[in-house]
């Protein structure tokens, strides 16, 4: 009885802790769904030939269409292309009906429908369909890889292996991991418990790592990294968050994908927060240089939002030295 009273009172002493977090685990959703690149451009994917997907490197660029695979690092196909958002989800959901078992257009649905949500000009109950149409097509994607493997942290290998025999393991599961990020965001953190999401973002976000480390510039080391950096540690719910490994991640993100502003951003604001007194002049540095950097041509609505976390958090920064306020050229990576 002891025992059984002992575990009680950790669970209500975890409850009260994620109760206290429950904004902070608000912002961890918000954080999850920007942690990977939500936009792309016309001419910046790469489609690795059988010989390169061998050797893990990747081709030049063959054509403007969307081609992506494990062994991706680019990916085309945002909110600053030529195709409406709506209309690009209605005919991605037209095709994918067509070809309900097709893994590529489920990938593509999916980002579509994260532009469409995060990025869009919706209502809050638009936004809440349309993640809520997200996860019906992770989990149909997810019933196609897997076949009924338990989606579990215990069984991750198996999980692996699994996906491993689909060209677009790795795009389902880090596509996966931003819908349920955007799902937790809309919903709240209460909801986002009762299903289990934080578990469901480790877990993708590990497959997706596992499976292409480069997709999306470094995209999964971005994910798991600003997770960690971020998310509220919760005995019981979330007590495998790590900020030492989180700053780790972010530096591979950043090592493998420097020219993405938020691998700039992300490992920047890690540095100020585990390491204020030895990296601060690096942080300072870096945010700098993405400051001074204009958006990518394609990219441009999430740089431009990049561009002003980045701007916040050095003028913060600059608050918490005694510095004055800079004055910044209109056109230095400003919108």
């Amino acid at each position: 009885m002891r025992q059984v009273g002992e575990a009680i009172r950790e669970i209500m002493i975890s409850m009260s802790q994620l109760e206290s977090h429950s904004k902070a685990a608000s912002r961890l959703c918000a954080a999850f769904v920007l942690a990977g690149s939500l936009l792309g451009g016309p001419g910046s994917s790469q489609q690795p030939s059988k010989a390169e997907s061998a050797t893990g490197s990747v081709a030049e660029p063959t054509s403007n269409t969307l081609e992506v695979s494990n062994t991706t690092k680019r990916v085309s196909l945002g909110l600053d292309s030529t195709e409406p958002d709506t209309e690009r989800c209605e005919r991605l959901e037209s095709e994918l009906a067509a070809k309900p078992q097709e893994p590529r257009l489920m990938a593509e649905l999916m980002r579509a429908l994260v532009h469409l949500a995060n990025l869009g000009d919706l209502s809050d109950e638009e936004r809440k369909s349309t993640y809520d149409r997200g996860t019906e097509v992770a989990e149909q994607a997810m019933r196609l890889v897997h076949r009924g493997q338990p989606f579990e942290w215990k069984f991750r290998d198996e999980l692996a292996e699994q996906a491993r025999l689909f060209d677009w393991g790795g795009a389902l599961h880090y596509w996966a991991a931003m819908i349920w990020g955007g799902w937790g965001d809309v919903h709240g953190a209460w909801p986002a418990l009762r299903a289990g999401v934080a578990d469901r973002l480790r877990l993708h976000g590990h497959l997706a790592l596992k499976l292409a480390p480069d997709y999306d510039w470094a995209g999964p080391y971005r994910f798991l990294g600003r997770m960690n950096a971020v998310a509220p540690k919760v005995p019981m719910f979330t007590g495998w968050v790590d900020r030492k490994v989180g700053q780790e991640l972010l530096e591979l993100a950043y090592e493998r994908a420097p020219e993405h502003p938020q691998n700039q951003l992300f490992l920047a604001e890690s540095w100020l927060d585990q390491e204020p007194k030895n990296r601060s002049e690096d942080a300072e540095a870096l945010l700098q240089h993405l400051l001074q950097s204009p958006p990518r041509p394609g990219h441009e609505t999430l740089d431009r939002r990049t561009l002003e976390e980045a701007r916040a958090t050095a003028e913060k920064l600059e608050a918490s030295q005694g510095k004055p306020r800079k004055k910044r050229r209109r056109g230095d990576g400003q919108p």
